[in-house]
């Protein structure tokens, strides 16, 4: 089995059931081991606070958490020169993923353009 970070829109398609989500990813995703990354909880709050009606649509689910240390820091400043998305955000989730040789899947064409090996396009 895979292990799989999921990115924060894929985290809320996934939740939402949602057809934004490709045919392979839907095999990907029922085959894996799913994780979310603490920063996504972050982020999805700060989206709470901000768009009006916006509720995050995560619940506990077969998703564990991925803990977050100095390795992956290290390795989001490695990242920097690779990733066209400057979002600090975008740059710790894919950090996480390549520190623990996970796959990292995403929508955001920032990221998917950096043609990482192991960032894997959701609309698949």
């Amino acid at each position: 089995m895979k292990n799989l970070l999921l990115d924060t829109n894929v985290l809320i398609a996934y939740s939402l059931n949602s057809k934004k989500l490709g045919k392979k990813t839907r095999a990907l995703l029922n085959q894996g081991n799913l994780f979310y990354s603490p920063l996504s909880l972050f982020e999805l709050k700060i989206k709470e606070s901000r768009i009006k009606n916006f509720r995050s649509p995560i619940s506990s689910q077969v998703l564990k958490s991925l803990g977050m240390d100095a390795l992956h820091f290290d390795a989001a400043v490695e990242k920097v020169p690779v990733l066209v998305s400057k979002d600090p955000f975008d740059l710790l989730l894919v950090a996480q993923a390549s520190s623990r040789s996970m796959q990292f899947l995403t929508a955001d064409m920032q990221i998917l353009r950096s043609e990482l090996n192991f960032v894997w396009d959701v609309t698949d």
